[in-house]
């Protein structure tokens, strides 16, 4: 159960390391190609997608959101990665 919960943690600790930097990414989505979006542009990307104007601010706006929600999930992950480490030191400890 303690393993599981160590794996868990670990997870939370990328995933929200990989949510927070996603969402610094979206603080400067009103870009394309460097160059700042205007309303009615849509950016094109060179893998085939696009991003209209208006998406690139609703997801700029999403950021800081996203950027509290991973920030808690990481730090969620880190207290319980240290729950895990405390409580296997004290049973090697009882066990000496």
């Amino acid at each position: 159960m303690l393993r599981l919960f160590k794996y868990a943690s670990v997870a939370a600790v990328i995933g929200g390391a990989l949510w927070f930097f996603a969402g610094c990414q979206a603080l400067s989505s009103d870009n394309c190609a460097g160059e700042p979006m205007k309303p009615g542009d849509v950016c094109m990307s060179s893998r085939g997608g696009s991003l209209t104007y208006e998406q690139a601010l609703d997801a700029k706006k999403r950021g800081p959101q996203a950027m509290k929600s991973a920030g808690a999930l990481l730090a969620l992950g880190v207290v319980g990665y240290l729950t895990v480490a405390v409580i296997t030191l004290r049973r090697e400890q009882d066990e000496a």
